[in-house]
């Protein structure tokens, strides 16, 4: 935990405030604890604590730390096509479906498929760190390989933190809203799936 912390990894926010006192400030007697304040100890996360107390606002859950529509989408900028190309004109209508289909996950109305699940499946991590992504997450359109619907799923490179929508062209026309949806969810459901 204490190196997740050190190197900009996810926060550990489930300790109660209590435990966080006593694990950071007080000491520990509890032998539940102690190898958690050991650990923390190690790497001087500890001492931290006692000399700047607003390091531990870093573990308590906050509103802060959820992910919303409009932080996923500043989050994942788009690497558009020059303004007036025939590109931009497909990729502008890939974008709208992927940012309508962002809301709806947003509302509920994608079943489980949550907004960490669109987050983890093109980074590998479910929350923003709190120092950033040490890359940039981006969108980059790529060509569809046919007309199949299933040649409209969505791929990622968690590496370089980057998700590829597919396009459609002059000859390859994107599917109805509903057909494109169902392989959005077949897709973000299944974060492994981004991993490459």
């Amino acid at each position: 935990m204490a190196l997740s912390i050190l190197q900009n990894g996810k926060m550990p926010r489930f300790l109660s405030e209590d435990q966080l006192e006593t694990v950071f400030l007080n000491g520990t007697t509890s032998s539940s604890l102690t190898n958690l304040t050991q650990g923390l100890n190690n790497l001087g996360l500890c001492d931290i604590a006692k000399h700047l107390p607003t390091f531990l606002y870093l573990f308590r859950p906050s509103s802060a730390s959820l992910l919303t529509r409009r932080k996923l989408v500043h989050i994942l900028k788009p690497d558009f096509s020059e303004d007036g190309c025939n590109q931009r004109q497909h990729e502008n209508i890939v974008y709208a479906a992927f940012s309508k289909y962002c809301r709806e996950a947003a509302g509920g109305k994608r079943g489980n498929i949550t907004l960490e699940h669109i987050l983890q499946f093109t980074t590998a991590t479910d929350e923003e760190p709190v120092l950033g992504f040490a890359t940039d997450p981006s969108i980059q359109f790529v060509s569809s390989k046919s007309s199949s619907k299933w040649s409209f799923i969505p791929t990622a490179n968690t590496c370089g933190n980057t998700l590829h929508l597919p396009c459609p062209d002059h000859s390859v026309a994107l599917p109805v809203e509903v057909e494109l949806f169902e392989v959005y969810d077949m897709a973000f459901c299944n974060a492994y799936f981004g991993n490459r």
